[in-house]
């Protein structure tokens, strides 16, 4: 890492803006026009433009001193940051640190902020998004046990919401539980299995990361990726065996793959979302009717993925066994 990089970074976490700000732009100026497509002079914009983002929100940040709202004035602050990097187009980083230190000061105030704020029973007069603000923002510091114990929380009035099961696995993930990890990433991808890119940075390693980058290739929205990596856990034995349903859950996935199939036949097209979503309701009624003996069932969805994807019937039919 540049040492000029690591001294602004040290100067943004202790909040000093305007002296990173002044040895950013001093560093950007000292590049040569010959020397602006280098990852040097690329860092140094970078930095630039992070302490210029900090420098410009200096009085705001200066003037609140309530606990919470300054909180809540950081996680503004986070979604305006990412609008940032997407106007100067900052997509990748030659150094990452940059990107962290920026990120992991603005998350520890709202960590902070809310802890503060919302300790012991005072929690019950959060809301259940910024409980999740305070979940993802202690993940992202990894203090993976006061974020169980937030998202716990939570868990008492609304155990199926797909956010609160997500952050639930990556913290099992880290806490290397990996019974409850797969417990809750399945539930969380189940409800929701866009999610994925919704909290794209907490992606676990190992098969998931190896997983979703080999569809890194497809054409398609974020969207069609995600429900494609949803479906590929299912059938290549990630979870080790098919999901229960309730009749409630069968009944619904029943009834959304009849609304899905014929929207797809409209479009008959592999690279519309609907056909993987209609390949990840076939996995799951399938695997439930198997669960369950119901033969007449199995036999009649079975026969409908076969047509729509021997492929992933052939996989599926591996863990049925």
């Amino acid at each position: 890492m540049d040492s000029q990089s690591e001294e602004i970074q040290n100067l943004l976490i202790s909040g000093n803006f305007l002296s990173a700000f002044q040895m950013a732009e001093k560093w950007l100026n000292s590049f040569s026009l010959s020397e602006k497509k280098t990852p040097g002079y690329a860092t140094a914009r970078e930095a630039y433009i992070y302490a210029r983002f900090l420098l410009n929100r200096h009085e705001r940040i200066a003037s609140v001193k309530n606990d919470y709202q300054r909180a809540r004035m950081f996680i503004q602050f986070l979604k305006e940051f990412e609008e940032v990097r997407k106007e100067n187009r900052i997509d990748t980083h030659y150094d990452r640190t940059l990107f962290m230190s920026v990120t992991t000061y603005m998350n520890a105030q709202v960590a902070d902020g809310y802890a503060r704020a919302f300790s012991g029973q005072k929690m019950y007069n959060l809301e259940e998004e910024e409980i999740l603000q305070l979940a993802a923002s202690l993940i992202r510091l990894e203090r993976f046990k006061p974020a169980l114990e937030a998202l716990n929380f939570i868990v008492q009035f609304n155990r199926n919401n797909p956010s609160v099961n997500f952050l639930l696995s990556i913290c099992y993930f880290n806490l290397n539980q990996n019974d409850e990890f797969l417990r809750h990433y399945r539930e969380a991808l189940f409800v929701k299995p866009e999610i994925v890119f919704q909290y794209g940075d907490f992606l676990p390693g190992g098969i998931f990361r190896k997983t979703w980058d080999s569809l890194e290739t497809l054409d398609g929205s974020l969207e069609y990726r995600s429900l494609n990596y949803a479906l590929l856990l299912e059938i290549n034995g990630i979870y080790k065996t098919t999901r229960e349903l309730t009749t409630d859950e069968m009944s619904r996935l029943v009834n959304d793959f009849e609304g899905f199939f014929r929207a797809y036949k409209a479009v008959n097209s592999h690279s519309s979302p609907l056909y993987p979503r209609m390949l990840l309701h076939l996995t799951r009624i399938i695997g439930a009717c198997n669960k369950q003996a119901d033969y007449e069932n199995f036999e009649l969805y079975r026969q409908k993925l076969i047509k729509l994807s021997p492929d992933t019937w052939e996989l599926l039919s591996g863990i049925l066994k």
